[in-house]
């Protein structure tokens, strides 16, 4: 409720302000104008996070290559990464498909590269690695910030919990709540040399995906 509250006067605010920028012809104005329609536009994605956290969709499992479900991640935030000196590198020992909702897991990698790149706001890189056995496939995420401290490692994965400054504290949380949702698990940690660590495992056979319908039978038990 609090969110749908939120969205609709911040999507006439925001079709106002794009009214204005049409008609001012001041530079400054405008500039104002385009810093006020970036804030809004991120409040709007802190909508949509408490919404689909608080009612998550129902998953589309279908047969998915997690490689070039990977490369696809990559290939969309590589020109904003590379904007801030972050070089993304794709590591795929092995080939391997998994019973997935694309979008899902899609939501997933983008939340784990836009965190990676925001630990390291002067540039580095991120290595993804991708690797699989017969029952089970993994996706590892790290990069070369600071890593996680030990209070973080213990609350990272509560809703609102954030060591940023900006953004909900949703992310890592709506992260692990569709990578259970696919039968999977997700641990973080931190590497020897520096830097933090995600990884994220899935099994590779659909009867240990847990079913929206076992979703619905869990929550409306009292």
């Amino acid at each position: 409720t609090f969110a749908h509250e939120i969205r609709n006067p911040l999507s006439s605010i925001k079709m106002m302000m794009q009214l204005a920028s049409e008609q001012t012809v001041e530079e400054k104005t405008a500039r104002f104008i385009d810093n006020t329609l970036e804030e809004i536009d991120r409040l709007n994605e802190i909508v949509e996070e408490m919404l689909d956290f608080s009612r998550p969709s129902a998953l589309q499992l279908v047969p998915c290559d997690l490689g070039a479900l990977i490369d696809g991640v990559i290939e969309l935030m590589t020109p904003n990464l590379s904007r801030q000196g972050v070089e993304v590198r794709f590591h795929p020992e092995e080939r391997a498909t998994v019973p997935a909702d694309g979008d899902g897991l899609k939501r997933v990698l983008l939340n784990l590269l836009l965190n990676a790149s925001q630990a390291q706001p002067d540039g580095g890189k991120i290595d993804v690695t991708l690797s699989a056995g017969a029952n089970e496939a993994f996706i590892l995420v790290e990069d070369r910030g600071h890593g996680f401290s030990e209070e973080a490692l213990d609350a990272v994965f509560r809703p609102f919990f954030s060591t940023k400054t900006r953004g909900s504290g949703l992310g890592l949380a709506t992260s692990r709540r569709i990578i259970e949702r696919h039968g999977g698990t997700i641990e973080v940690g931190n590497r020897q040399d520096g830097g933090a660590s995600v990884r994220c495992r899935l099994p590779r056979r659909p009867n240990t995906a847990r079913s929206d319908t076992d979703e619905t039978a869990k929550e409306s038990k009292p």
